[in-house]
């Protein structure tokens, strides 16, 4: 006594031939096991001879496919639906990718929101490498993270322009390299100084920064005298000649020195009209002539 037995994709007794009911439920337990397929979606083929089998429905193909990639590209941040391709088999979806023809669209998206997160970054300071499975590696490339450096140098500092070429490596960072950083003195010596106008050979480097090279110090110096001094109406000091250098700073030379003390004796001194001639200088331990104004740098 042979008789044949029918079993569903579990391996589980179903009756030899189901009814409407047993292919309601082999739909249902096919959808459950399978994502993306509904069991309206399943296709229950029946035979007495052949067996029963469970599968998607071949009119329901593209209804499956447009539900993986919908909800696949819900879950995948910067992936569109059309981005996706889905393979459907009468198992259901077997494979989702993402589609050759538009990974670059993928990878442009990817750049684009990056840089709207980063005020100093643009698009193309990314690399962004996007496989079948979607986005794989999204970072600044090296030369791109130079380009950030150098636009952030660029708004934090009063330089014009900062290009890569301005900036090196130190350690995990950037920094400028020298002859911006001088550039930066120069402009913060116009910016703090009467000097006006600082070229970058007028500022030397030094043990802890920048500094004015001497013939720019003499000329701060000779204006610094010359808004001190400006009750006498001196007038212009020559850096050259009315400058000398001291130990701790800037002095005057003897000829202004001794206008300078003509003048503040006769303001004094109503009777009597006093030239820088009636003047004796005495010099003292410092370098500077006794009752000279100083004034140091």
């Amino acid at each position: 006594m042979i008789e044949p037995v029918q079993l569903d994709d579990r391996g589980e007794e179903i009756g030899f031939v189901p009814d409407a009911g047993g292919r309601a439920t082999l739909a249902e337990r096919f959808a459950s096991d399978r994502p993306f397929v509904e069991p309206a979606q399943a296709l229950v083929d029946a035979d007495p001879r052949d067996g029963v089998l469970t599968r998607t429905d071949p009119e329901a193909t593209n209804e499956i496919a447009a539900a993986a990639r919908a909800d696949t590209a819900a879950d995948a941040e910067f992936i569109d639906p059309q981005d996706l391709d889905a393979e459907v088999g009468p198992g259901g979806v077997e494979d989702i990718t993402t589609r050759p023809d538009r990974r670059d669209d993928i990878a442009e998206r990817v750049r684009g929101d990056l840089a709207a997160e980063d005020r100093f970054a643009n698009p193309g300071d990314f690399g962004v490498d996007v496989g079948p499975q979607g986005v794989e590696d999204a970072s600044l490339t090296d030369a791109g993270e130079r380009r950030r450096a150098s636009r952030q140098f660029e708004s934090e500092t009063p330089l014009d322009e900062v290009t890569p070429d301005d900036i090196r490596e130190q350690g995990d960072e950037f920094a400028l390299r020298s002859q911006a950083q001088r550039e930066i003195a120069a402009i913060e010596f116009e910016r703090e100084t009467p000097l006006g106008q600082v070229s970058l050979g007028e500022v030397r480097q030094t043990d802890d920064g920048f500094g004015l090279r001497e013939a720019a110090e003499r000329r701060l110096s000779a204006r610094n005298f010359e808004a001190d001094l400006e009750q006498f109406d001196r007038g212009e000091l020559d850096p050259a000649t009315d400058i000398r250098p001291l130990d701790d700073g800037f002095g005057l030379t003897e000829d202004p020195a001794r206008e300078v003390a003509a003048d503040r004796i006769d303001e004094q001194i109503d009777r009597f009209d006093i030239a820088p001639d009636d003047i004796t200088l005495e010099e003292t331990d410092t370098g500077r002539f006794r009752g000279e104004f100083e004034r140091r740098i």
